[in-house]
């Protein structure tokens, strides 16, 4: 098998030498493009998954978002019931002082 390469002196050599290497290598072309349409067949493959795993990222990343930002909300409005529980006691608190002062007073009178 003559490997006809660039440069080479192809006027020594037969015609059916020249075709068996031009042939050679036209085999050795359609070989290494196969490979390559292989390997980019793969890549692409790869990019469908990589994509497809991106996609179910995004959207996992958008479900948390919306679960972090609910979250947020039911704080938002336990901090305000707490608030306003907080102001009741309070006032329940000063309530419970005035009915002791008033006690007091009345205990006080009797005596």
């Amino acid at each position: 098998e003559w490997p006809l390469r660039p440069g080479e002196d192809v006027h020594n050599s037969s015609l059916s030498e020249v075709q068996s290497g031009l042939m050679s290598r036209i085999e050795e072309h359609a070989e290494t493009e196969n490979s390559l349409k292989l390997e980019v067949r793969k890549a692409q493959e790869e990019i469908g998954i990589l994509k497809s795993e991106n996609e179910g990222l995004l959207t996992t990343k958008c479900d948390l978002e919306g679960i972090v930002a609910k979250h947020g909300d039911e704080k938002g409005q336990l901090s305000e019931i707490l608030k306003s529980q907080m102001e009741e006691l309070e006032g329940l608190k000063r309530e419970k002082e005035l009915m002791g002062q008033q006690l007091d007073a009345l205990q006080n009178n009797q005596e």
